[in-house]
Formats: structure tokens, sequence, C-alpha cells
């Protein structure tokens, strides 16, 4: 990751940058999570002007039971992961020391954005494609082909997730999260297609994704939403 940081800052001076945004989806929002902070100070040690914030995208990832077993499987597997990694030095220091011998959990965005410093713009559907069969493991296909049962649970994870989402972002002044209902998985890369730039959350609000990027980047809050555009809305 250093690495590619020196890289960017021989082909575009850091010197001469006037903003930088840290970017990633899915895998690549758990190294936003991970590495922001690292970025923010490393960047500002070189231009204390420079405007920096970060973007994650689909990796909101949260503690919750798989439908299948009863279980918090999801993190049993992060916390296999970490092992498997041998436990290398995690950027996020202050989340480490907090959790000490449960380390991993600072995989997590739930764990870990609360120890973030740098602002951050967080990207998260509320039925996310990613973490319906992944953490809640539900036996789904599609939400439309869903059991009323199997659809209800779904809801429960949704509501769970939004609140959670909630709670930790009001604690956190200088970041933002942007989060509609329609079922998406990596959302960046779409908001150039035109179902996209024509998504918004809450639904009917007016609040697109340009939008509210674009005044979390002047630093300017929705007179109704602030910071927080959390779509209330079930699917469909």
């Amino acid at each position: 990751m250093i690495a590619n940081l020196e890289f960017i800052i021989k082909k575009v001076p850091i010197e001469l940058t006037s903003h930088f945004v840290l970017q990633g989806c899915s895998a690549g929002a758990l190294s936003t999570y991970a590495w922001t902070d690292f970025f923010q100070d490393y960047l500002k040690s070189r231009n204390p002007k420079i405007h920096y914030y970060a973007v994650a995208d689909s990796a909101f990832y949260i503690n919750y039971k798989s439908q299948r077993t009863g279980d918090y499987d999801f993190l049993h597997m992060v916390k296999a992961y970490y092992e498997l990694m041998n436990e290398f030095p995690f950027p996020q220091e202050a989340c480490v020391q907090h959790y000490q011998s449960e380390a991993y959990k600072c995989f997590m965005a739930e764990y870990a954005v609360p120890f973030i410093k740098s602002p951050i713009f967080i990207i998260e559907s509320a039925y996310d494609k990613f973490k319906i069969p992944g953490i809640l493991q539900s036996p789904c296909t599609s939400l439309a082909k869903c059991s009323a049962d199997n659809l209800e649970a779904i809801h429960k994870y949704y509501s769970y997730q939004r609140e959670k989402m909630r709670e930790i972002l009001k604690a956190k002044p200088n970041s933002a999260v942007w989060s509609p209902s329609c079922p998406f998985h990596c959302n960046f890369a779409r908001s150039n297609n035109r179902q996209g730039r024509l998504m918004q959350s809450p639904m009917n609000s007016g609040s697109t994704l340009q939008a509210a990027l674009r005044m979390f980047s002047l630093g300017l809050k929705d007179e109704k939403y602030g910071w927080i555009w959390l779509d209330e809305a079930k699917w469909p």
C-alpha cells in the first residue's frame, strides 16, 4: 500500500495537489477503512493544505447471526482469515489496541469505523447483494423469489444495519453515509450509468449519490438529513 502511494506521488506531486480521495469497493473498501488514517497523516505531513477524504463502497460489514446456523459465522470467518494471515500488523492501531486479543474485529466496519479519524463517506446498499448471502446466509437467490419468512429475516437484517450505521455515524461528525434500499454491491462504478444517476437515498428525496458526495466534499450539510442519507423504505 505504501509503495502504491509513493508511486502516485511520483506521478502527481503531492505539494501541487489540492484534493485527494481514497476510494475502494468491496475488498477495496476494507482496505479504505484500514488505511485511510495512514493516507491522511502521510499526505498532510507533505501538504498540510490538502483536502482529503475517503469513500468506502459496499463493505460496511456488521456482526450478525446467520439465518442458517444461528451463529455469528461471518465473524468466525474473519477471525480465521486474520489468523491465517499470521495476525499481520493492522494499520488501524487504535482499533487494535482497543480490542487486543479480538483485533480481528477491526476488519469489520462496525468495529473499525468508530476509531477512524479522517473524513469518510460510506456507500452501502440496504440490501447488499454480497451481505445477504454472505453474512445473513439467506437461502434466497433473489429478493423477488423469497418466501415471506425469508424476506422478513432480510428486512430485520436491513433494519439492524440501518440503525447500526445511524448510531456510529452520529458519533462521527466528519463522516457520511448514503444507503438506498436498492439491491447492489459496488455502486460507485454504476453511478455513471442512467440507473445509478437516478438512484436516491432516501427514496424521492432528490439525494443522488453525486449530490450527496458533492455536499460532503464541500462541507455542506443537508438541511433535513445532515450527512446521514439512510433510506427508510423497505424493498421493493
